[in-house]
């Protein structure tokens, strides 16, 4: 029998529970459900009502096409309903069905399922979004995929950020996405720190190692002239800024319009080759050079020998023994002097700066003096106790370890020093040099000469001599030579100034030239912290003008029986 009352009225429409359709933001609105069901008579109908914000008490019928009642339908036949809510656009609304009979007759009613509201977004033109996002501990982010936006994910310790941007048109919706974990071992941020710390420390420590060896292949005394492949190194130091980079921005080359994400594995990846690669690369590449720099001692007709001074026996007092290839100058008979095992004579000092003859490659060491005392001396450059022999001055004397000297100059002093080999003025400008201070180089010798002998092929040379193309005339230093020493004054950055073989540049000119220039270009460096050293041969000017000479400098340093 069927009831007078309504089955779906608004007994709990009023609840807190019932939230109301928002079709505010709608281009489109309908909805449709699938229903089988009959009456007993006309008087029996089932309607779809709707009411509207604020008070939802507007009740009003829909329609479904034909009218508002609901139509029946054959049993067991189901039947789909489309209703229109295009009048509503914009509203919030409530829905209800309201199902009323006069109680004559029976039937089954209705059965109703699938019940819909479709209230799509669709406008035309652009559509700009931008989203940020965050994540805090083991979370992360990865497997993104974004064709036409924008994305830049940043990585920390403590969590990551995804900062994302698009602009599109409404009609064309991209589907981009990205994979949130709450835990994953390739991606965790605090795995991957982790990774890059032992990566950048794997690098780091292969080089140093490869490079000690390499260095301690050496005897001590030649250390200093053992240099590290820059090239090299700085690839290394590269490798660690790529693996900082790829951690911290894992979307850098996003900025190059290069859509690659760097993720947890790819990384793994990275850090593991850079380590390998780099590592064993650069073992191998020192054990190179060692093996080519040892080559000739594995022949039988070459053998390392001891440096042997000549004695000078019955040859008379200044007579002329040769030429050192060294420094191409004479060798005389009370000078000490070196013969490698192919006959060719070099002095003492260049003897000790060099780890091979220049003429048959013979590797060649020196015999230390063991009856000599010794004294313990703390290198100021990495802290290892070094042993010395009693006498040597620290500012020349090699570290076994680090290959820097045990002590360094004081910056901003002037120095006159007296030693036959021009190696220690050049180690000590480039000691100087290191944090990038200015230099500048005055010399005798050819500027490419200099630059291949003692590897300063980045600081500026320039000649002085009276008969060579492009050099400043020694008897024009005032005022030609003080523009170039204006340069490095004018950078205010401290700095260091070497004059390299002062007594040829007098020969050329004359005492009182040379002391003239050196007034005033000494002045500007002492005001601006400029450090000046200056080297002279042994012998090569009389007592009398060394000590002129020396009134225009801080210290004197006799190095002729050291180097």
């Amino acid at each position: 029998m069927a009831a007078t009352r309504t089955i779906a009225d608004s007994l709990g429409l009023t609840l807190p529970v019932y939230v109301p359709f928002d079709l505010r933001l709608a281009s489109q609105a309908w909805l449709t459900f699938n229903y089988t069901g009959q009456v007993a008579d006309p008087g029996d109908r089932l309607r779809l009502e709707i009411a509207h914000a604020p008070g939802f008490t507007d009740w009003t019928n829909l329609s479904f096409g034909t009218g508002p009642t609901l139509p029946t339908t054959s049993p067991g036949v189901w039947s789909t309903a489309n209703v229109s809510l295009a009048s509503y656009l914009g509203d919030l609304v409530r829905l209800r069905l309201n199902f009323t009979s006069d109680a004559a007759g029976s039937a089954r009613g209705f059965f109703i399922r699938d019940f819909a509201l479709h209230a799509p977004s669709f406008y035309e033109g652009e559509v700009d979004q931008a989203d940020t996002h965050y994540l805090v501990g083991p979370l992360s982010f990865s497997t993104p995929v974004v064709r036409t936006g924008g994305l830049q994910v940043i990585r920390t310790p403590g969590g990551e950020i995804l900062l994302y941007a698009s602009s599109r048109n409404a009609s064309a919706i991209p589907s981009e996405t990205i994979r949130y974990a709450s835990f994953d071992v390739l991606e965790n941020p605090q795995i991957l720190f982790a990774v890059m710390i032992v990566g950048a420390y794997a690098i780091s420590r292969q080089q140093h190692d490869a490079y000690r060896r390499y260095r301690e292949s050496y005897p001590a005394a030649y250390r200093l002239a053992v240099h590290k492949a820059k090239w090299l190194h700085r690839l290394g130091a590269l490798a660690i800024g790529l693996l900082i980079l790829a951690y911290f921005v894992p979307t850098a080359t996003w900025i190059l319009g290069i859509r690659v994400f760097v993720s947890g594995l790819a990384y793994w990846v990275l850090a593991i080759a850079f380590a390998v690669l780099l590592g064993f690369g650069t073992r191998a590449y020192y054990s190179g050079q060692i093996a080519r720099a040892s080559a000739a001692a594995n022949e039988e007709t070459r053998v390392v020998v001891k440096k042997v001074a000549i004695p000078t026996g019955p040859v008379q007092t200044g007579a002329v023994l040769g030429t050192c290839p060294h420094c191409q100058r004479e060798i005389f008979a009370t000078d000490s002097a070196y013969r490698c095992t192919c006959g060719v004579l070099y002095h003492l000092s260049c003897a000790a700066s060099l780890t091979q003859c220049s003429n048959c490659r013979t590797p060649i060491s020196v015999e230390a003096d063991r009856t000599t005392p010794e004294v313990s001396m703390r290198c100021q450059s990495c802290g290892e106790l070094q042993t010395v022999p009693v006498g040597t001055d620290p500012r020349v004397a090699p570290c076994s370890n680090c290959s820097e000297f045990l002590r360094h100059l004081d910056e901003g002093k002037r120095y006159l020093v007296v030693a036959s080999n021009p190696a220690i003025g050049f180690a000590w400008l480039r000691d100087l040099t290191k944090i990038g201070r200015p230099a500048l180089c005055m010399t005798s010798a050819a500027v490419e000469r200099m630059r291949l002998e003692f590897g300063v092929k980045e600081i500026p040379i320039v000649q002085v001599a009276g008969h060579a193309a492009g050099a400043i005339d020694p008897k024009d230093l005032d005022p030609i030579g003080l523009r170039s020493i204006l340069q490095i004054t004018r950078e205010r950055k401290g700095g260091v100034i070497l004059y390299d073989g002062l007594d040829q540049i007098i020969a050329e000119s004359s005492l009182a030239d040379v002391i003239r220039f050196l007034r005033k270009a000494n002045d500007m460096a002492f005001v601006n912290g400029v450090t000046v050293i200056a080297r002279i041969a042994p012998g090569a000017l009389a007592n009398q003008e060394v000590a002129r000479l020396n009134a225009e400098f801080d210290e004197y340093l006799d190095l002729s029986a050291q180097l």
